[in-house]
């Protein structure tokens, strides 16, 4: 095998011909992804919508598709269905952050405790509608304003993840509205639970 630069090894190589597919409509977490993925010695490929991805898209290049579920036009879950009616045989990753929203109601509720319970519950339903289930999820990433709040939250987390036990992650940002107190982004991978 031919090294794709004179300082990787064999094994890094081999990385390199495996590509990454990304697909987020947030050009900062499509950045974000890429720089980590790259990292870790894979190739990436950055599509920013569903629609750019599947007319690049050449069955022959070996990889998987990192893709976000909730996008404008055509979302995560159809773009999974179109690569199952092309027979395409990729492994795909669903990427979802929600927050503390009842999305069917549109309304939150201010008890941290309880914004945490929806966006669990918002986050099963979404995996859920694509084939997957909360065993299913590999890593997450709470997002919440006041870090000292983060143990608060603690039972809920241990609830619904306590037996999956995912890669985890804790940030202390602001959020877009100040009504919401946490963000819980995660990453599952489709039958990893099996």
């Amino acid at each position: 095998m031919t090294p794709v630069a004179p300082c990787l090894s064999e094994e890094m190589a081999a990385l390199a011909e495996f590509t990454v597919f990304i697909v987020d409509d947030d050009p900062g977490v499509l950045k974000s992804l890429a720089r980590l993925v790259g990292a870790a010695g894979y190739a990436t490929q950055s599509f920013s919508s569903a629609q750019q991805f599947l007319a690049a898209h050449d069955h022959d290049v070996p990889g998987c598709v990192i893709v976000d579920l909730r996008m404008p036009g055509i979302d995560g879950r159809e773009l999974q269905a179109a690569l199952c009616d092309d027979e395409d045989e990729r492994s795909i990753i669903f990427v979802s952050g929600t927050t503390g929203f009842d999305y069917s109601t549109m309304t939150i509720s201010d008890d941290l405790l309880e914004q945490a319970e929806q966006c669990f519950k918002n986050i099963k339903a979404a995996l859920n509608e694509a084939g997957a289930s909360l065993r299913d999820v590999v890593r997450v990433t709470y997002v919440l304003p006041v870090a000292g709040d983060f143990p608060k939250c603690w039972p809920v987390l241990r609830k619904y993840l306590g037996e999956t036990r995912p890669a985890a992650m804790m940030i202390s940002a602001g959020l877009s509205d100040p009504r919401m107190h946490i963000e819980i982004q995660v990453t599952a991978h489709r039958g990893s639970s099996a």
